[in-house]
């Protein structure tokens, strides 16, 4: 296959850093990727040859993941909040509403204790609450 012949050959240029992880270079745009699993996902971008096909917009992907999260779309699947009556449209929306009901939150402001699970809000909000 070429992509992992290509992988194989990209591995002249990991480099190893103090903490013992692998960082990988893209040989076509130099994007950097902690590890070759990143590189071969990646990869297709630039060969054109994904695994993935959706019917209904004509996209490509090269994660099974990612492929049926879009195919979720297409088909109106929503994630329902069994606290209450909202609905989302990805797993991981319904996981972050789901801290309003339980109060756990990933960050929280220690100027007036507000809760947030995505770590750019958060900054935006410590800008503003000072």
């Amino acid at each position: 296959m070429q992509i992992k012949k290509e992988l194989s050959n990209q591995r002249r240029r990991v480099v190893k850093s103090d903490n013992k992880n692998q960082s990988i270079q893209c040989p076509e745009c130099f994007k950097v990727f902690s590890g070759p699993s990143g590189l071969r996902l990646h990869m297709p971008k630039h060969t054109g040859q994904f695994k993935f096909w959706c019917g209904k917009c004509q996209r490509d992907f090269s994660c099974r993941a990612n492929y049926q999260a879009h195919m979720d779309k297409h088909e109106g699947i929503t994630f329902p909040c069994q606290k209450c009556t909202k609905r989302f449209k990805t797993k991981i929306s319904l996981n972050y509403h789901q801290s309003e009901h339980t109060g756990i939150y990933l960050y929280r402001c220690s100027v007036c204790n507000k809760g947030f699970n995505l770590k750019g809000n958060f900054a935006k909000h410590q800008a503003a609450c000072k």
